[in-house]
């Protein structure tokens, strides 16, 4: 049997120990929080770059490629259409984002449609630019059916 004394100071040692688990158990505590808060700033980082990833890749197909045959015979045929030359200089940028979406959208390689929404200031002639738009279609439909 062990005396009042072996079993006090088994008693403060073991106090000593919880205390000592206690104090790990705070440090093991603030650690995880400290984690848990870095890992949430690492997926928001990472769904920000994604966002900004797919936001660029986004604008890139609004601007007209000037590189492409096809939309540069577009814009050659463009104005030859008999509404071109009586648009302002900014309905007839418009009208070649219009027509570069709709060549987007027509082409079979491309997979997603995202659409494209032709809108300014009110008075600044956007059923003109779409009237513009429509022949300038109606007139390579016909100019295909000549060749």
């Amino acid at each position: 049997m062990k005396t009042a004394k072996e079993l006090q100071a088994e008693l403060t040692s073991l106090l000593g120990e919880q205390a000592q688990l206690r104090e790990d158990k705070n440090e093991l505590e603030q650690l995880l929080r400290v984690v848990s808060a870095t890992v949430y700033q690492l997926e928001a980082e990472l769904k920000l770059a994604k966002i900004k990833e797919v936001e660029e890749a986004y604008l890139k197909t609004l601007e007209p490629d000037f590189e492409n045959p096809e939309f540069l015979l577009l814009l050659k045929s463009l104005e030859a259409t008999p509404s071109y030359s009586k648009l302002r200089d900014f309905q007839k940028e418009g009208l070649v984002k219009l027509l570069h979406r709709y060549l987007i959208e027509t082409n079979p390689s491309y997979s997603g449609s995202i659409g494209f929404i032709n809108a300014d200031d009110a008075g600044l002639g956007k059923t003109l630019t779409t009237i513009a738009f429509l022949q300038t279609l109606e007139f390579l439909e016909d100019s295909a059916l000549t060749s």
